[in-house]
């Protein structure tokens, strides 16, 4: 019986926790990508922009002072969808060429300033 409810706190608490870890996760994952040369310029590019259209998402959801029960599911949708089109990019093959090290400087700036931004909407 104990087991059962220190794995029920257990998962209670990871269900709140996770949303935060998998969007510094998904900045580390991009940054990943652009220096493995896994992501090319332009994917790089597209995935910070979907990132930061889920940072935006998540501002307008808070602007009214209350993130209902439906937007707080579209945020989760939106950041899975983020984190699978991250890993789609990493191995779909396309290879950046060796010397792209402005897109990982672009990309650490981009991160840096969602990061900044208190996206803690879960």
């Amino acid at each position: 019986m104990r087991i059962s409810h220190l794995l029920l706190i257990l998962s209670a608490t990871l269900m709140f926790v996770s949303p935060v870890f998998a969007k510094r996760g998904q900045a580390a994952r991009i940054r990943h990508g652009v220096k493995s040369g896994a992501l090319t310029k332009d994917e790089a590019k597209n995935l910070r922009s979907e990132r930061k259209a889920n940072h935006e998402q998540a501002k307008a959801a808070r602007a009214d002072g209350n993130v209902t029960p439906e937007e707080r599911e579209n945020l989760r949708k939106s950041r899975r969808e983020t984190s699978k089109h991250i890993h789609d990019e990493k191995h779909d093959g396309d290879k950046a060429p060796k010397d792209d090290s402005s897109t990982a400087d672009q990309i650490k700036k981009s991160d840096s300033e969602l990061e900044g931004a208190g996206d803690d909407t879960d």
